[in-house]
């Protein structure tokens, strides 16, 4: 079953497929097969993508570089863990 968001107005009229409207906690798109499986898909343009992956790529950086660090200041220590 294909379920579209109810806030996707020209995804909905696009679509030539039998499909359902909801409002979707996450994505744009929810396709649930009946095995229990399915697919989420999120629609975004250029710069919409090109935010997600910068902010993805710093989310990164900060759990790599500055997470360790807080946790060790955290549990007493004066340098990250080895």
């Amino acid at each position: 079953m294909l379920t579209v968001d109810y806030r996707e107005r020209a995804l909905r009229d696009a679509l030539a497929l039998e499909h359902g409207v909801a409002s979707l906690p996450v994505g744009d798109l929810v396709c649930r097969y009946p095995d229990g499986t399915g697919w989420i898909a999120e629609r975004k343009t250029a710069g919409d993508l090109a935010r997600s992956v910068i902010y993805l790529c710093v989310l990164a950086l900060y759990i790599v570089f500055c997470l360790p660090v807080l946790v060790c200041v955290h549990r007493g220590h004066r340098r990250p863990m080895e």
